[in-house]
């Protein structure tokens, strides 16, 4: 069976008055969106500028220019592609691929960029007891690790619909489909799997850590204040 685009089906399935509707409501959407992101990029900008920014300000600026981009880029593609079809470009395989994996990669990438801010919390509560000219240049290099590996992972899961041999062979139309869906069907789940599992177990780790640490912490303050209380008390007894 030969490869179908998703966009081609949507187009030739859905009575024109419904898309016509659909597409104006997404596109005031991604209108409002774009703007919202803007701004939001220029708050975190205007700290850097300032010198005030921190390691949470500097991730939340990547996971908004990664929704700024996916606003102004991407989604709109993918809006026009149902709107109108495997027609003109959608025809070039390069460039219905590229869409493809840059589609993938900025849905794929804010899920596991927002189990960055836990990791990082995570790091300054085992090492908020060091030097803070050391946490400082520690937490800079921490978040640039965390950047960089966010957008490794991100670029490897699309990336796995070109990697087995066959899968670059597509039949028109292109569409967003990037693979044989009959055939590599275990890549999609595999795909499917990573993209909800992975920063999902991240996350609860990161913060089943913090909340062990800071129970710990909080059970020492208690004892201590405990025995200080004890003291005072037979203190007074003495007295």
């Amino acid at each position: 069976m030969s490869n179908t685009s998703e966009a081609d089906f949507l187009h030739h399935t859905v009575e024109p008055n419904l898309k016509a509707l659909w597409v104006s409501l997404t596109g005031l959407l991604l209108v409002t969106a774009t703007i919202c992101n803007g701004w939001n990029l220029l708050c975190p900008t205007l700290f850097t500028c300032g010198g005030q920014s921190t390691t949470g300000h500097v991730l939340l600026g990547v996971l908004i220019l990664n929704d700024l981009i996916s606003s102004t880029t991407f989604y709109p593609a993918i809006v026009a592609n149902i709107a109108y079809g495997s027609t003109s470009l959608w025809r070039i395989r390069c460039f219905s691929q590229v869409i493809s994996f840059g589609g993938t990669l900025t849905a794929i990438h804010p899920s596991i960029i927002t189990n960055q801010n836990a990791i990082s919390r995570v790091y300054v509560v085992l090492n908020r007891r060091r030097p803070a000219y050391k946490m400082v240049l520690q937490k800079k290099s921490f978040a640039a690790l965390l950047v960089a590996s966010a957008f490794f992972i991100s670029c490897l899961i699309p990336s796995i619909s070109y990697m087995p041999p066959g899968s670059r062979e597509i039949d028109h139309p292109y569409g967003f489909c990037g693979i044989e869906p009959y055939k590599q069907h275990r890549v999609i789940q595999f795909k499917l799997g990573a993209w909800v599992f992975v920063p999902t177990i991240f996350t609860s780790v990161s913060y089943c850590l913090i909340h062990g640490r800071m129970r710990s912490e909080n059970q020492v303050r208690s004892m201590a204040r405990m025995s200080q209380l004890s003291v005072k008390i037979l203190w007074m007894a003495v007295l």
